[in-house]
């Protein structure tokens, strides 16, 4: 019989049986067969039936728990120490498996300890083994920040170029969050005992991305979406650099300003930073569209080397902007010069009613002219430091000129006066081409009484008198200077040009032929000097070649240079009848034929005379 019931329980009773009649049953004694299970709790389970491991956190509001005592014997469980601890429940060992639960057992928020106490003798101990675990608030999880790789805040509906973030938020303590990118789950993150999670999140495409904290506990509550969206990597550029005046300085360009402003373009809401070298000027936020500017003071006057640095992704770097930071100059006038390049002495006058003013100023900088309080435009200045600017339209009235600098302090130029007289008019002389082809008999002496046809008289008018002449070819036509008279010397063409004294010409053409000129001399006998002459290409003069050339120069051949008043007696071509050892010579001076002695030949005996040659010419 205690075999068969060993490690069980057994029930004894007994009947009483009156003599007066009547019975009655005394209490059910139970009996444990064998050694007596000390309780167990095996198992603390919270409201969605998952284990709650020892000295843990959970949000659950109530649990399950398990365990197992002596079969079809009863435990009482507890949840707390000592006298303060509160019963929760008693319950009876299954008969069989020896197994005892309780469920739904609501749990406040705080530290639980559970135990299950046998209330039959056990041969020690009636108490089970303690599970400890505290029940935190439900916290609703938060993402309370997003961070690129350079550990740089995205804004909470901001842009990045960064495809790997880490996210951060609140939770319930000891609990888990999942990640959500819209409806695809990024994964799990355990939250801490301080309630703080974190997750990394990579590969991230280019777009709109919406994330969501998912608590694992309780009801699953979600955070509110946190969204950012991710643009392609921009390398910034620098588009524009400005001076305080907002004028722009090229690149390579120069400024006199020590304070510029810089812009440009890089991947929007993103940082860039700004150097000059090596050195940096500090950082500049970028706009939605893209735009960023950062002001940059205290410039040396040396060149400077400007980029942009993309604080996102791998750091791209503009390429270079450059310029260079000059002395201020102030401004000079150095030159005012007419249309034809004449130079316009300062306090001095002109006819000209455009001008072309010349100076010196900052390099690559502007300045403005003005005449009087009168602006006339503005000038640049070349990278020499040289500007020039053509005003026109000026009155006939005295002219102040000035150049201010559209820099620095606004320096202004010394005054360049000048008067602006009334206009001279146009000099004229008559532009039709002139043939000059008399036969002309002339020597290198300018005839005094040319022929008809041998000269011209051409004055010219208008400009500023007087006038000057002057011939392209002298050897061709020769002109007085003064007089304007031009006569012919030579076969050819020549160009007469009247100037008067304002510069200005006028001119026409002058085309010549036939002149028969005279050279020499030689002297000697009729033989040696006629074999001269024709050595030089000419021939000796005839009578009326004398007298022609005596008419041209007031009726002396002297005056020619043609004869020698020492011996006065020119050879002339033999034209017969003379005397037997004579030959005929004429007087330069009248003309007056007459013979000397000439035996002819080489070395002949003779009287001498002079011998000129006659060429065309």
């Amino acid at each position: 019989m205690i075999e068969g019931n060993r490690d069980g329980t057994v029930q004894a009773m007994y009947w009483v049986k009156r003599v007066g009649g009547g019975t009655s049953a005394s209490e059910i004694l139970h009996i444990n067969i064998g050694a007596q299970a000390i309780p167990t709790l095996d198992n603390v389970k919270d409201a969605n039936g998952g284990e709650i491991p020892e000295n843990t956190d959970t949000v659950t509001a109530s649990v399950s728990v398990n365990g197992t005592a002596s079969k079809g014997r009863n435990v009482e469980i507890y949840d707390g120490g000592g006298a303060s601890a509160v019963l929760k429940c008693t319950e009876t060992a299954d008969p069989v498996t020896g197994i005892w639960s309780l469920a739904n057992i609501a749990v406040a928020v705080g530290g639980h300890r559970f135990y299950a106490k046998a209330l039959y003798y056990t041969g020690g101990t009636p108490y089970s083994n303690v599970r400890l675990f505290t029940v935190t608030p439900v916290v609703t999880p938060t993402i309370t920040s997003v961070k690129d790789p350079q550990d740089s805040e995205i804004a909470n509906g901001g842009t990045t170029t960064a495809t790997t973030v880490t996210l951060r938020g609140k939770a319930s303590n000891n609990q888990q969050v999942e990640i959500f990118d819209g409806s695809t789950s990024k994964g799990t993150a355990p939250v801490n005992a301080n309630g703080d999670w974190s997750k990394q999140v990579t590969g991230l495409s280019v777009a709109t991305h919406s994330f969501t904290a998912k608590g694992l506990y309780g009801s699953n509550p979600v955070s509110t979406a946190r969204t950012l969206t991710v643009i392609a990597v921009v390398t910034p550029t620098i588009t524009s650099v400005k001076d305080p005046q907002e004028t722009e300085i090229a690149n390579g360009g120069t400024t006199i300003a020590t304070t510029v402003t810089l812009r440009g373009k890089a991947s929007n809401n993103q940082q860039v930073e700004i150097f000059d070298g090596t050195t940096s000027k500090g950082t500049a936020p970028v706009n939605a569209n893209g735009d960023w500017s950062k002001q940059v003071t205290g410039l040396s006057m040396t060149t400077h080397s400007f980029t942009a640095k993309g604080l996102y992704g791998n750091n791209p770097v503009s390429t270079a902007r450059t310029l260079t930071v000059v002395a201020v100059v102030t401004p000079t006038i150095t030159s005012v010069r007419d249309p034809q390049e004449t130079e316009i002495a300062n306090g001095g006058t002109t006819t000209a009613t455009t001008v072309t003013l010349r100076g010196k100023a900052s390099n690559n900088q502007q300045v403005e002219i003005f005449d009087g309080t009168t602006s006339k435009g503005t000038a640049p200045v070349n990278a020499n430091g040289d500007w020039s600017k053509q005003v026109t339209g000026l009155s006939v009235t005295a002219h102040s000129f000035t150049a201010k600098a559209l820099y620095g302090g606004g320096e202004t130029s010394a005054p360049y006066t000048f008067t602006v007289n009334p206009a001279i008019p146009d000099l004229v002389i008559d532009p039709s081409p002139v043939n000059l082809s008399a036969v002309h008999h002339r020597s290198h002496v300018t005839p005094t009484h040319p022929p008809a046809g041998a000269y011209v008289d051409r004055v010219a008018s208008g400009g500023v008198p007087p006038y000057g002449y002057s011939s392209s070819n002298p050897d061709v036509a020769e002109v007085n200077a003064s007089t304007g008279r031009v006569i012919s010397k030579g076969s050819g063409s020549a160009t007469i040009t009247a100037r008067d004294q304002s510069g200005k010409t006028a001119s026409y053409t002058v085309h010549c032929a036939n002149i028969r000129w005279y050279f020499g001399y030689t002297r000697g006998n009729y033989f040696n000097s006629n074999a001269w002459v024709q050595g030089q290409g000419g021939t000796l003069p005839t009578e009326a070649e004398h007298a022609a050339l005596r008419t041209n120069y007031g009726g002396n051949g002297l005056t020619a240079g043609i004869g020698n008043s020492d011996i006065s007696r020119n050879w002339i071509p033999d034209p017969g009848g003379a005397p037997l050892g004579q030959k005929y010579v004429i007087d330069p001076r009248d003309g007056r034929k007459f013979t000397i002695m000439d035996f002819g030949g080489p070395s002949g005996a003779s009287a001498n005379a002079d011998g000129y040659g006659v060429k065309n010419k």
